[in-house]
């Protein structure tokens, strides 16, 4: 017999009994010592238990000590992304293919652990069940934070042991921004001209996400991770109403659909543009289509090209790009974001964008504009950083009620001192009770410590509280709500919630990489911060590791159709200046500081009662700033912020307007900026807000509901139409111009093209302003309005000519020799003063005209 040890290991060879009955108790006894060890750890575990993580690290450790392997009941694969491409940040799909290999059936819970952008640790977990030897594939959407790299997938059955893990390693990209580009298409190989092209000088760099109608998601979340979808030379009948309706509320949250069109034009501007009132496509055939200056074709040995088109007509769209007076590509805005149909198949451009890449950077920047380019841009560096402090600004003014009476504090206080110094001194002196003073001291410190303890009843947290702010957008079919939340606890230790399970959870994290923190190694196996647990009846939200009254910010979404008709409605017309109509609380409770905003202008309502009705005719109207950074002044003028000149935290109706104003901002800077189309009625719940969040009344809650709803704006009358050419940026022709808010330095002339509609015989072209009131506002800073000298380029003289600055309006036969053929006029702006400090805003332009 021989025994060595290798590697720390006993090797025994043909042992005899009575030594191999010693080895087998050796084993035993060392096994036993193990075992206890572990029974020790898990005694002295921190609170809460090892948690799932833990258990983790537990099966780890029962595998390493030589535990018997067994084979996983279920098998899991997993997957993310399209085309497995990540951008932290957002909503990031997860696709899980679980396949159980007994004949029994399973029931556990799937885990995903993620790193967020303030690199907590949050942990999100969804129940799940097997029938025996099924196959299944679960479509997560998981939230990403900004430098996330990775994700942990673990499969837990329903004694919460570990059967499974996946480690996902993300690819993203942190040098370089970009821009997400999914494709839907039969021909997608022809569309690989889209892939790794710089835009707007490589500000963005693009990447192709090649799609399937089956990889449409059900959510709109599912499709967060792309920045442009291009659906083209594809039979859209082929996807669901479910997957129409998830693009359509994607883009309305900020996404951008590119549609192309050619010989299956019509199936596609029917389901995507089918509720735009004048949408309308006229198949050309193949026509000789001119790409523009400076782009040569090898087969035509030109600019031109042979391209199957289609004429396309669209409601308050704006033409991005036409060719001899035909629209090549036209957009319309939705809410945040845009479609855009093109006339012909992103497919047939193959040859010509090899040949001429830059085309595609001309196209996008065209499609995207200067300021969404510039926001996806930072978007890598600032991440969801720019919403965090938004949402901190609308949900952290808490409750008044809450706020101690002060004065009252500094009485008990001064006569504590009072009678404990002199008076109580002076008091038993005269009793010749001296040596009770020390005595009295201690007790009339515990009767003033037992009065505060009492008025400070009512401004004393106990349990978890929330204070909360909520945009419903209501249609006549359906309610799109999104409620912000801030969850406090008054302690430190765990704490956990349960909210409504038909709401998706988002956390709301600022970007911890301006701190210059450390990122801190993510291994996974790190006890989360923040478990979000959906279960059948509720989801919980679960809380540990944190300091008390730590800020938790979360994002609430939920769709749900609009079964009791519930609604704001309006009729809303308005030509040259002049707003008529009547507005209608179809609500089942009062609304209040109600208003009307359409293309620049606002006119205040007011509060509505349940089934009031209101008219519009003769309310005043204000031409206010569209850009974010004038979002505030705008909302003051609606809740009547002006009012209050000084900060007054103990009045209740100052907070109240002030909480109003700053939802009111967020929804503007968010939702609303730019010259939108239609009309867009906005609005706050009246009375008591209950908060429909939570299961359960037994949590504290403030905050107030918004209401939005779209109205169509009726800008006709006697067959002419009358129309704001501010919807679509002007082209800058030399000199420095902030389209987002129309405005100048001043330090050196601006020149502009703006496009008045090709489709249209203009009569008169008006030069409005920005209502006084903004202008005062002291938010603004040095916004100051144009003065100098106003210059209209002249075609038949090929020369800029000097106008009458003080003329607000110019009609068709004083327009003649400075319109273009395709209908555009060429200004130059001068100011009078070149003084360095301020922004000039410059004149906003209306057109009058009637359709040919």
């Amino acid at each position: 017999m021989e025994i060595k040890k290798e590697g720390g290991l006993l090797e025994g060879k043909r042992f005899g009994k009575h030594k191999g009955l010693q080895v087998k108790w050796a084993a035993g006894a060392g096994r036993a010592v193990l075992v206890c060890l572990l029974a020790f750890a898990a005694f002295f575990a921190p609170p809460g238990g090892l948690g799932k993580g833990g258990k983790a690290q537990a099966a780890v450790i029962r595998e390493n000590l030589g535990y018997e392997y067994r084979e996983p009941a279920v098998k899991m694969e997993a997957g993310y992304g399209f085309d497995n491409m990540a951008k932290g940040g957002r909503y990031l799909p997860v696709y899980i293919t679980l396949t159980n290999q007994k004949e029994e059936g399973f029931a556990g819970s799937i885990q995903v652990v993620s790193m967020e952008s303030d690199y907590h640790v949050y942990q999100y977990e969804f129940p799940v069940t097997l029938e025996g030897n099924e196959s299944r594939q679960k479509n997560l959407n998981i939230p990403l934070g900004v430098k996330a790299d990775q994700l942990y997938v673990r499969l837990y059955d329903g004694e919460d042991q570990l059967i499974v893990q996946k480690r996902l390693k993300l690819n993203t990209r942190e040098d370089i921004p970009e821009l997400l580009i999914g494709v839907i298409s039969d021909t997608q190989d022809q569309l690989q001209y889209f892939n790794d092209t710089g835009i707007n000088y490589s500000t963005l760099k693009t990447r192709l996400c090649l799609m399937v109608a089956g990889s449409v998601p059900s959510q709109a979340a599912g499709l967060d991770q792309l920045d442009v979808l291009l659906i083209t030379n594809y039979d859209v009948r082929r996807m669901s109403e479910d997957q129409i309706a998830t693009i359509r509320e994607w883009v309305n949250r900020g996404g951008v659909l590119l549609l192309g069109t050619g010989a299956r034009g019509t199936d596609i501007l029917e389901e995507f543009l089918g509720d735009n009132p004048e949408a309308m496509l006229n198949y050309l055939g193949p026509i000789q289509v001119d790409m523009g200056e400076g782009y040569l074709f090898s087969e035509t040995g030109s600019s031109k090209i042979l391209l199957e088109c289609n004429d396309i007509t669209l409601s308050e769209g704006t033409v991005l790009i036409e060719s001899d007076g035909m629209p090549l590509l036209t957009a319309v805005a939705r809410e945040s974001g845009i479609i855009a149909a093109a006339a012909f198949d992103f497919a047939d451009l193959a040859g010509f964008c090899q040949e001429n890449p830059t085309y595609v950077d001309w196209l996008l920047t065209e499609l995207l504009g200067e300021t969404r380019i510039t926001r996806l841009s930072d978007y890598i560096y600032s991440g969801t950083s720019n919403t965090y402090w938004a949402v901190q600004s609308i949900i952290n003014a808490g409750s008044v009620e809450k706020l101690p009476q002060i004065g009252l504090y500094a009485v008990v206080l001064i006569s504590y001192i009072l009678l404990a110094g002199p008076g109580l001194y002076f008091f038993l002196k005269q009793r010749e009770m001296g040596e009770h003073y020390r005595i009295s001291v201690v007790l009339l410190s515990l009767i003033c410590t037992g009065i505060i303890y009492v008025m400070s009843e009512k401004t004393r947290f106990t349990d978890t509280f929330f204070n909360y702010a909520s945009i419903q957008d209501v249609s006549d079919t359906v309610v799109t709500e999104s409620t912000y939340i801030n969850m406090q606890a008054p302690y430190n230790r765990p704490y956990s919630v349960k909210l409504d399970p038909s709401y998706t959870v988002r956390p709301v994290t600022r970007n911890a990489y301006y701190n210059a923190e450390q990122i801190p190694k993510f291994t996974g196996e790190e006890t989360p911060n923040i478990t979000i647990r959906y279960d059948e009846d509720y989801t919980s939200l679960e809380v540990q590791n944190m300091a008390a009254f730590t800020s938790n910010y979360f994002q609430l979404e939920k769709r749900f159709d609009n079964q009791s008709g519930q609604g704001i409605d309006a009729e809303v017309h308005y030509f040259e200046g002049i707003l008529t109509g009547q507005i209608t609380n179809r609500m089942d409770c009062p609304v209040e500081d109600a208003a009307v905003l359409l293309y620049g202008t606002l006119a205040v309502v007011g509060d509505l009662a349940p089934g009031e009705t209101k008219s519009l005719e003769g309310l005043l109207t204000l031409n206010y700033p569209v850009d974010s950074d004038s979002a505030r002044a705008t909302a003051k003028q609606i809740t009547k912020g002006w009012r209050y000149e000084k900060v007054d935290i103990s009045d209740p109706e100052y907070m109240k307007t002030m909480a109003k104003t700053s939802l009111l901002e967020f929804y503007l800077t968010q939702y609303l900026t730019g010259y939108q189309p239609g009309a867009r009625i906005v609005a706050f719940r009246g009375g008591e807000d209950p908060g429909s969040f939570l299961l359960g009344d037994d949590y504290e809650t403030s905050g107030l509901t918004m209401f939005t709803a779209a109205a169509e704006a009726d800008m006709k009358k006697d067959g002419r139409i009358y129309r704001p050419i501010m919807r679509k940026a002007p082209k800058v022709i030399n000199g420095i111009y902030q389209a987002s808010s129309n405005t100048i330095s001043g330090m050196t002339p601006v020149t502009l093209e703006y496009s008045l509609g090709s489709a249209l015989y203009i009569e008169k072209l008006t030069f409005g302003s920005l209502s006084h009131v903004f202008m005062e506002d002291s938010s603004f800073g040095r916004l100051r309005p144009f003065e100098g000298s106003i210059y209209f380029y002249n075609y038949a003289k090929g020369d800029f000519e000097l106008m009458d600055s003080s003329r607000t309006e110019f009609v068709d036969w004083q327009l003649d020799s400075y319109l273009s053929p395709g209908n555009t006029i060429t200004i130059r702006y001068v100011c009078s003063s070149t003084e360095e400090y301020g922004d000039i805003v410059l004149p906003i332009l209306y057109v009058t005209g009637r359709e040919p």
